[in-house]
């Protein structure tokens, strides 16, 4: 009988024959290409999920900012002058239905608390030193104690910590003529706060950015002359950002704050004082604004008028002066920030229409952020600014 050994170890011996090889690679090669598909769908979900995350959190913390400063706007200040469209016969046009709207407010910072150890028409000696100089363009409001007088004076300069210089007064805010006082004058510091987009250019590349300006000069020489005109320094600007014809230069970058990288829109529509119900004046007053709804900006290219008849202190609050078109009648403010992602997400979009400026035109790939906020403007309730609380020792006031 023949044995069946040898046929036994020929067959153990044989390996993978070509075709199951190719099979089992062809198999491999799927799964891997499958595992690699996966991976990369997976990455880039995740870029842009990142990116889209990136542009809402940057949105979202720009527009806070904003939101903290405009409810302090007008604190401790006349209400006449805590907005700034500029005054009669020198307008600054704040709104644009063409590119992005500037937000421009002056607040009284609650912290800082001085007296005037002596004064002049042109300069002031503080009773303590400053741990940090005033720089030029800064404003302050003397108060007397007794209230018999205030004023509003901008810094030129200063000597030491202790001696304030100030620009020649012209009589108008914010170089008003210093008051004569029977005791030493409160110092307080009125800071500005005026937010702007404008292009920059960084190494050839071109972004346009949300800026904070506070109309100080911070380094010597650099905003250029005192403008006594419009009582500021030159305001640097960029009319259309994104198309790279302007862009801020050094010096003005010097003197302002980025906020926000890649900023599309800034828009802005101011909300005055209206009539409701029993609050109505006598005889009954028209909206000023061109579609009657008591909102400037929201549909036509209009802002609140510095040339309208403004309130004064002893003007009753259902007085119709309370109810005109000039910024001291502002009662909130809407502000609307787009942000558009770094580089494109494959998302086929364009600048989305906000308050009276129209949506873009050119279809591209980026993803746009738009954040809208409403701020109630408490301070401008207010008839005047006010005088710091003096406490003696004895614990009375």
């Amino acid at each position: 009988m023949r044995s069946l050994a040898p046929r036994i170890r020929a067959s153990v011996a044989r390996g993978f024959t070509l075709v199951e090889l190719l099979v089992t690679l062809v198999v491999v090669s799927l799964l891997a290409g499958a595992v690699v598909a996966v991976v990369i769908h997976q990455t880039r979900a995740y870029d842009l999920s990142t990116r889209m995350r990136e542009v809402v959190a940057a949105n979202r913390t720009s527009v806070s900012f904003i939101e903290r400063r405009l409810r302090m706007a007008g604190f401790g200040v006349d209400p006449r002058f805590a907005f700034d469209f500029g005054k009669t016969g020198s307008v600054i046009l704040r709104d644009s239905s063409t590119g992005p709207d500037e937000l421009v407010f002056f607040a009284r910072a609650p912290g800082f608390n001085r007296r005037a150890t002596t004064t002049n028409a042109t300069s002031l000696t503080l009773d303590a030193p400053l741990t940090r100089p005033f720089s030029p363009g800064q404003v302050l409001l003397l108060i007397c104690p007794t209230g018999s007088g205030s004023a509003y004076v901008t810094v030129s300069g200063m000597t030491g910590a202790s001696t304030v210089s100030l620009f020649s007064a012209s009589g108008a805010f914010p170089r008003q003529q210093v008051p004569a006082c029977s005791d030493p004058p409160y110092v307080l510091k009125v800071d500005r706060y005026r937010f702007f987009v404008a292009d920059v250019n960084e190494g050839g590349r071109v972004r346009s950015y949300l800026m904070l300006d506070q109309g100080l000069e911070v380094v010597p020489g650099s905003r250029g002359g005192f403008n006594t005109t419009t009582d500021r320094f030159p305001e640097p600007s960029d009319a259309t950002p994104w198309d790279g014809a302007r862009v801020l230069t050094a010096a003005e970058l010097q003197n302002v704050t980025p906020l926000a990288a890649d900023v599309e829109d800034f828009q802005v529509a101011w909300m005055m004082n209206r009539p409701e119900g029993a609050s109505a004046p006598t005889p009954p007053v028209a909206a000023p604004d061109a579609d009657a709804n008591w909102i400037f900006g929201d549909s036509a290219a209009e802002q609140p008028r510095p040339g309208d008849t403004a309130p004064a202190f002893t003007d009753a609050y259902l007085d119709g002066k309370r109810f005109s078109g000039h910024p001291a009648n502002l009662r909130g403010v809407r502000l609307t920030l787009v942000i558009r992602s770094t580089r494109p997400v494959g998302r086929r979009g364009v600048r989305p229409a906000v308050e009276n400026r129209p949506a873009g035109t050119v279809p591209d790939a980026f993803y746009r952020s738009v954040i809208t906020t409403q701020v109630a403007i408490r301070n401008m309730l207010s008839r005047s600014e006010f005088a710091p609380v003096q406490v003696t020792s004895g614990g009375g006031s």
